[in-house]
C-alpha cells in the first residue's frame, strides 16, 4: 500500500468551510438548551454520540455552544448516571412516533427509557477543553462526567468480568452489525433481514419492561448480553479522559483513580477478548447461560487502538494483519466496518433488499477513532493516508451518514453531523 502525504490547504478548507454548513444545519434550540441532530431530516432526535462528536467539530468555530452541547446532553442524565440512547426534545413525525413512543422505546418525558450507547462524552469534553481552556467548563460538567463512568462502569458490568455490556444492539451504536447476528440468532443477510432484527428488538423491550427493566433479571432473561468492544473500548478512553480532567483541576488522587480504572478495562480486553491466532479482539456475550466469543470481527474490534493501554506488540498486528490489509478492512475506499473476506460484507445499499446499517460501508467516526489509535502507536503515515481517502470521500460526496468501501459514493443522512470528524483528523495529522 503506498502511502501518500495529508490533505492539501485548499482542499482541508472547503471541509471546514462544508462542516461548518453541516453543524449549522444541524443545530436546534429548544427552550435554553441548544442541541445537534444528527442530520438535519432524517433523525429528529439528540443522539449521545452524535452529540458528543458534534461538539468536538463545533468547538473550532463557536467554543460557548461546543460546551453548551454537553448541558442539553447531560440534562437528561438518569439519577444512576445512564445517559439515554436519545432524546426526543419534541414529539418527531408519525413514523420515528411509532418506533419511539408506541414501540416502548422511548418514555413520556422524551428519553430513552433504558438504552445508553458508547461513552464518548468524556473524551470529546476533554477534547472541547483542549480547544477552549475553559476550566469552569471542566469543573461545571466533571460530575456528570463521573456518574455516567460509575454506571457504564459498575452498573453495566452484567458478566462480572470487569467489562461493559450492552442490553441490546441500539446501545452499541453500530445498530445491525453482524457480530449480533449470532446473539440474535437472526441472519442479517436476508433480504428482510432489518425486519428480522426489529422483530428480536422489539421482543427484548417487551420482556425487559415486563421484568420492570431491571438490570439482574435482564441478565437473567439472557436474550442480548454483549461485552462489546466498541462500548468498551470507549469506555476506556473516557475513564482515562476523565483521570485527565480530574489531574488537571488538581485532584491528582482521584486522577490516579481514574487512569487505574481505564487501564483495568484495558487489561481485561486483552485478557478475555484477544484472540491469539486471529491476531484480533472479538466481543463476547452470553447464550445459554455461558460466555462465548464471536466468531466475528468488525471495525470495533480494533478500536482497542483508540485506547492507547493495549500493548505494542498486540497493537503492530491489528495494524498490519487487519487495518492495512486489502482482503479485510483496507478496501478502495477504506475503512470497512465489515471485512472484505466476510461473505456478509456489503459495501453499500442494494437496491432490492431493506437498507441495513452497519453490515459494510465506511463510517467517518470509525475511521476518526482508528486514525487517532494509529497515531497514538506511532503509525503516522498510515493515518495521514486514511484520513487523505476519507477526505477525499467527503469533498466529492459531502457529509453523508456512510459511504461505499470500494466506490466512496455517499449514502444515508446528507448533511451528517459525526462526518464532519475528517476535520479532526485533518488537524491531527498536520
Amino acid at each position: 500500500m503506498g502511502m501518500a502525504s495529508t490533505v492539501a490547504a485548499g482542499e482541508r478548507q472547503r471541509l471546514v468551510r462544508m462542516a461548518r454548513e453541516v453543524l449549522l444545519a444541524t443545530d436546534r434550540a429548544y427552550g435554553e438548551h441548544r442541541v445537534f441532530l444528527p442530520d438535519g431530516r432524517k433523525y429528529p432526535f439528540q443522539c449521545y454520540w452524535d452529540s458528543a462528536f458534534q461538539a468536538l467539530v463545533a468547538a473550532r468555530f463557536w467554543p460557548e455552544r461546543a460546551e453548551r452541547e454537553f448541558f442539553s446532553l447531560y440534562s437528561k442524565q438518569y439519577e444512576d448516571g445512564r445517559v439515554p440512547h436519545l432524546v426526543c426534545w419534541e414529539k418527531p413525525g408519525p413514523a420515528w412516533r411509532f418506533i419511539c413512543y408506541r414501540g416502548g422505546w422511548v418514555g413520556p418525558d422524551g428519553r430513552a427509557i433504558l438504552s445508553t450507547q458508547p461513552s464518548a462524552g468524556p473524551f470529546c469534553a476533554l477534547e472541547v477543553y483542549r480547544r477552549t481552556g475553559n476550566r469552569a467548563f471542566l469543573e461545571k460538567v466533571l460530575p456528570f462526567l463521573t456518574a455516567e463512568m460509575e454506571y457504564a462502569q459498575y452498573s453495566r458490568d452484567l458478566l462480572g468480568h470487569g467489562l461493559t455490556a450492552i442490553i441490546n444492539c441500539m446501545e452499541s451504536g453500530t445498530d445491525e452489525s453482524p457480530v449480533y447476528d449470532e446473539v440474535m440468532d437472526v441472519r442479517g443477510e436476508r433480504p428482510l433481514g432489518l425486519l428480522l432484527y426489529g422483530v428480536e428488538l422489539a421482543r427484548e423491550i417487551r420482556e425487559y419492561r415486563r421484568v420492570g427493566n431491571d438490570l439482574e433479571r435482564i441478565t437473567d432473561l439472557g436474550l442480548f448480553v454483549v461485552e462489546d468492544l466498541c462500548n468498551n473500548s470507549l469506555l476506556c478512553l473516557s475513564l482515562r479522559a476523565v483521570g485527565e480532567i480530574y489531574g488537571e483541576l488538581g485532584n491528582e488522587g482521584r486522577a490516579g483513580e481514574f487512569k487505574e480504572r481505564a487501564a483495568a478495562v484495558a487489561s481485561r480486553m486483552e485478557e478475555l477478548c484477544w484472540d491469539e491466532d486471529a491476531g484480533i479482539f472479538l466481543s463476547r456475550y452470553l447464550k445459554d447461560g455461558e460466555v462465548r466469543k464471536s466468531h466475528t470481527g468488525t471495525l470495533s474490534s480494533v478500536l482497542p487502538l483508540f485506547t492507547g493501554l493495549i500493548s505494542s506488540d498486540k497493537a503492530a498486528r491489528l495494524v498490519k494483519e487487519h487495518v492495512l490489509n486489502d482482503d479485510r478492512f483496507w478496501t478502495t475506499s477504506p475503512l470497512s466496518f465489515v471485512t472484505a473476506d466476510d461473505p456478509r460484507e456489503r459495501p453499500g445499499w442494494k437496491p432490492w433488499s431493506l437498507p441495513m446499517l452497519w453490515r459494510g460501508g465506511t463510517w467517518v467516526n470509525m475511521n476518526w477513532m482508528v486514525a487517532v489509535g494509529l497515531l497514538e502507536y506511532g503509525y503516522r503515515e498510515e493515518a495521514a493516508e486514511l484520513t487523505r481517502r476519507t477526505a477525499e470521500m467527503v469533498l466529492r460526496e459531502g457529509y453523508r451518514e456512510f459511504f461505499n468501501s470500494r466506490t466512496g459514493r455517499g449514502y444515508g443522512g446528507k448533511a451528517y453531523g459525526w462526518s464532519t470528524l475528517v476535520v479532526d483528523m485533518v488537524d491531527r495529522c498536520r
